[in-house]
């Protein structure tokens, strides 16, 4: 009897070891599968573009490590924008700036004046990056 008794307590510790361990990978699985599509559905940022009096805005999808320039320099992507060899943006979606009018593209990131050259950068899921075609 008392042979019994260890083999069955041994059993049902058996079975509630892997049953603990299977239903921990599956939590840990759908957990890492919503992570991930959660991710995916998460990697973009905001353009706003205005000048004129008009405004634009465009939802641009990122990828991991991207900066400013980079976007700007990837004609599949919209907005269009053209770029000097320096690294500067001349040009957005069909709007130049115009030296003789004074008129040059100024941008904001998440609302907040940057010193940082389009280079350096980085962007990040949801940022919102605002261009303005200002007269100086």
């Amino acid at each position: 009897m008392r042979v019994i008794n260890k083999v069955l307590m041994l059993l049902i510790a058996l079975v509630l070891i892997i049953g603990g361990t299977l239903f921990g990978m599956k939590h840990w699985q759908s957990r890492t599968d919503a992570q991930t599509t959660q991710s995916k559905a998460e990697r973009h940022v905001t353009m706003v573009v205005k000048h004129d009096g008009k405004e634009k805005t465009f939802k641009v999808t990122l990828k991991k490590g991207e900066t400013l320039l980079d976007l700007a320099q990837n004609e599949k992507r919209e907005p269009k924008m053209s770029v000097t060899a320096d690294g500067f943006i001349t040009e957005i979606d069909g709007r130049a700036q115009n030296q003789v009018k004074n008129q040059y593209w100024v941008y904001t990131v998440n609302g907040k004046q940057t010193s940082e050259a389009p280079a350096d950068l980085k962007l990040h899921s949801g940022d919102r990056i605002t261009f303005e075609l200002k007269q100086f």
